[in-house]
């Protein structure tokens, strides 16, 4: 079946699929589970894309591996290892929540319209990259004042996650 008509079974979830693709295996949009996706900016080399996507594959089989009896062998200490090593290395943070990636920086990207001088994005830049580097020490009241007096002075919202920031209308 598989080489005449392309038919995957699969013996645990007592399924078989055209193509080899199960619809528990995905979300809604038909993505499967365990592919992450690339968020926000930063160069890297075609080389160390490939590195990091074989990283994430490596550590997200690390904890699902699906043995042929049906059972589960969870290895966490290994993902945990190839996420230090993704962040030591290629400065890589994964989101397992969103299936994404990213690149750590200390730079935020400005996403949207607004008004500002290109004085107050210098300086608005200046002062996420100080926070960034608060955060990093875990001083977060210094880290939040500097967010509260952006939010203040220019109506920056910050979004930590995504590495944005945009300037909300009143």
């Amino acid at each position: 079946l598989a080489e005449k008509f392309d038919v995957t079974i699969n013996d645990r979830i007592k399924l078989w699929s055209i193509g080899g693709l199960f619809e528990e295996l995905g979300d809604k949009f038909g993505k499967p589970k365990g592919v992450y996706t690339r968020k926000c900016s930063g160069y890297l080399s075609a080389e160390d894309e490939d590195a990091i996507s074989k990283m994430i594959s490596d550590r997200y089989l690390a904890k699902k591996k699906d043995n042929f009896d049906g059972s589960r062998e969870r290895n966490f200490d290994v993902a945990d290892e190839i996420r230090d090593a993704l962040m030591s290395t290629y400065n890589v943070q994964v989101d397992d929540r969103s299936n994404e990636w990213r690149v750590e920086r200390d730079d935020y990207t400005m996403v949207g319209d607004n008004t500002l001088s290109d004085e107050d994005v210098e300086y608005i830049d200046s002062k996420l990259k100080e926070r960034s580097s608060f955060k990093r020490e875990k001083l977060y009241e210094d880290s939040d004042a500097i967010r509260d007096d952006l939010r203040g002075r220019f109506l920056v919202n910050v979004n930590d996650r995504t590495k944005e920031w945009r300037v909300d209308s009143e």
